[in-house]
């Protein structure tokens, strides 16, 4: 990672395993304290990036949540300075039945991401159903692609390098702006996701 560029790894206080595994208040404290950090190290690491350079953001499971948990309170105008996420195989922590330690997680946000996005998953995803990882694209204002049987979308399910994955990635970034620093109005972000995306996923995801 170190020669691909910078790392950012901030300090913060964590949750222990044991926090998630009960409802008690003082275990919801510790994660509400966790989640403080992480949203301040978020804050940071987006003040400390230089004007005028867009972000993109690229998330795997409970990544996901983290993702849109961050962009909750944003009060950044739409596509600025995040200007884009590829949110893969997010994982549903409020269906029946969810591991404990996954229900420190719960709720999934609902609120609409603030940046064009990209949600996709797996027809078998051991972790979320494909009418479910819809349903949170819907409520992210995200284009949503069906990956087809592929697993939890990780080097469990055998993906290798991915290369549809980057095809997405690309389009999620040709959404985030107009190539001069500006983020493109909604409507067209989301339209460019669509098509493009769709495009992209085509010929693997759904054999046209």
């Amino acid at each position: 990672f170190n020669e691909a560029g910078d790392i950012w790894a901030p300090r913060y206080r964590q949750a222990t395993f044991g926090a998630f595994l009960t409802t008690r208040p003082d275990a919801e404290r510790a994660i509400d304290f966790a989640y403080a950090d992480v949203l301040a190290a978020f804050d940071n690491f987006i003040a400390a990036v230089p004007s005028g350079r867009p972000i993109i953001l690229a998330a795997h499971s409970l990544g996901c949540l983290a993702v849109a948990r961050c962009a909750e309170p944003s009060p950044q105008p739409y596509g600025w300075p995040v200007a884009g996420a590829l949110l893969v195989a997010p994982a549903d922590v409020d269906r029946n039945g969810a591991q404990a330690e996954l229900k420190g997680f719960a709720p999934t946000p609902r609120t609409p991401l603030p940046f064009p996005s990209i949600v996709v998953a797996s027809s078998d995803d051991p972790w979320v159903t494909p009418a479910r990882a819809h349903s949170m694209a819907a409520d992210w204002g995200s284009h949503f692609v069906d990956a087809g049987p592929q697993g939890h979308l990780n080097a469990a399910s055998g993906v290798g390098w991915w290369r549809e994955g980057q095809d997405l990635l690309n389009r999620v970034i040709a959404a985030s702006g107009d190539g001069r620093g500006q983020a493109l109005p909604p409507a067209t972000a989301r339209s460019i996701l669509a098509i493009s995306a769709t495009d992209a996923a085509q010929s693997h995801y759904l054999g046209g």
